[in-house]
């Protein structure tokens, strides 16, 4: 693990005072127990921490964040607290915003001055998200990602150290950045850019041998996120649509086959067992829901996914493990919020699955895990991804219900037993509303074929 930096009073050219430095202490001894994941542990404890030292944009964005957290601490009981806390964090998310875009009017930017661009984007995404303004989460994710593409941040991906000018490790952000474009990618439609260079050309697996679940998950994470900008731009969510000639996902499946290999040799290995226990079944799980998007026969229609029922069963079981050895809450709350992280997502696996799978009870034990998850792994709320999961279900069982979707000549529904192809839930298109709320739109297969609206509603 790479060392702490040597800690100062933060950037030259800015004042500090009393309140800041307890709450820079608090963002160094604290933050990551609060907010890192499974993977990205020296993320917080050294990449941000060294940038917090030298970048005003990120010694601000950072301060602001740990003030909202500490607002928002269950222990916060007292409003004068909370209050002081929350004056706090927009103040200096407010001169973080200013440092950004003195930045963005800079004709040329140094490579730590581009590195600093994009990790205070994802500070102001994690503070939004927090302060519930999915909006303006969606914005500075959606502007981190265009600088990442725009200057080709993927190329230095899986360096062996932080270049020289480089305040940042490349393979830990462009992880991160390769998971927050996946959760737009995702549903939100108006993201367009193909992730990771050209559709149909997957990022290519080292020969370097993993020797931890880190290096393993620095590969792993552009490969799915690459897969899933593929399945958006070839459009191949629209099940029973003509098979191609080429299946564009093969070069895929090789590549996730030679990382399959490595993972496999690390689990041999017992490196990364015991200690490792959260990251390497995080992993796993991603495995199983990656093995089912490059496999299904999405070309058949709505039985595409049944043959994987006995899989969508092992995920449950082993994302019951998974939430065993997951850090608990410090709060003993259960109606606390979940913590914020930016780690790869299970509750966005989970989901996918409770989309795919058609067994009523699966599907529901895949509900019940997504409602109890403590983490909250991204921009996406778990209880919204809960709420559109339960719609998603309830709208395609009782499809059969109502001859008005598609049509009774179409329709071969059986009540409890069968979903047909033109009432399987083909599409969500969400638009985030202020308070944490969302506008989504459900659309099936039939009206995607009808040209129809789809069924509308706000959640949760």
């Amino acid at each position: 693990m790479a060392p702490r930096p040597r800690i100062a009073s933060g950037p030259a050219d800015v004042k500090v005072n009393l309140a800041d430095m307890t709450m820079f202490d608090a963002l160094r001894f604290q933050i990551a127990g609060l907010v890192a994941g499974s993977f990205d542990h020296a993320f917080w404890t050294v990449d941000v921490l060294r940038a917090c030292q030298v970048q005003p944009a990120i010694w601000h964005a950072s301060l602001a964040l740990m003030a909202l957290h500490q607002s928002q601490r269950p222990q916060t009981v007292e409003t004068f607290l909370r209050a002081r806390h929350e004056k706090l964090s927009m103040t200096h998310s407010t001169a973080a915003i200013r440092h950004v875009i003195a930045l963005t009017r800079q004709r040329h930017l140094s490579q730590a001055e581009r590195e600093t661009l994009l990790l205070a984007s994802l500070l102001l995404a994690a503070l939004s998200t927090m302060q519930g303004d999915l909006p303006q989460a969606v914005m500075h994710s959606g502007n981190c990602i265009q600088l990442f593409h725009q200057w080709r941040f993927w190329e230095q991906h899986r360096s062996s150290a932080t270049r020289r000018g480089s305040m940042l490790n490349a393979d830990s952000i462009g992880a991160i950045i390769a998971h927050v474009e996946l959760q737009l990618l995702s549903r939100l439609k108006h993201i367009n850019v193909p992730p990771w260079g050209t559709p149909g050309s997957p990022p290519k697996c080292s020969d370097v041998s993993f020797r931890s679940s880190t290096d393993a998950y620095h590969e792993f994470q552009p490969l799915f996120t690459s897969l899933v900008g593929l399945w958006q731009y070839a459009d191949m969510g629209v099940k029973a649509q003509p098979r191609p000639q080429i299946d564009m996902r093969h070069p895929y499946l090789v590549e996730f086959q030679r990382w399959k290999v490595k993972f496999d040799a690390l689990r041999a290995s017992g490196a990364s067992a015991g200690v490792d226990a959260e990251s390497m079944l995080t992993l796993h799980l991603h495995w199983h829901f990656m093995h089912i998007g490059l496999t299904a026969n999405i070309y058949i229609g709505e039985v595409a996914f049944d043959e994987f029922l006995p899989v969508f069963r092992d995920l449950v079981v082993e994302a019951g493990e998974l939430l065993r050895v997951l850090p608990t809450s410090p709060s003993a709350d259960m109606t606390a919020r979940p913590a914020f992280s930016f780690t790869m997502s299970v509750v966005e696996g989970l989901f996918w699955a409770g989309h795919g799978c058609r067994d009523p009870a699966t599907r529901r034990d895949i509900l019940h895990l997504i409602k109890v998850w403590p983490r909250r792994e991204g921009i996406w709320d778990n209880s919204l991804m809960a709420a559109m999961l339960e719609t998603s279900i309830g709208l395609e069982e009782n499809a059969w219900r109502s001859a008005s979707r598609g049509g009774a000549c179409c329709c071969t529904c059986v009540a409890g037993s069968f979903i047909c192809n033109d009432h399987r839930i083909n599409n969500h298109i969400v638009e985030f509303l202020p308070g944490g709320r969302a506008r989504v739109t459900f659309e099936t297969v039939g009206d995607r074929r009808g040209n129809k609206p789809g069924f509308v509603t706000t959640l949760p």
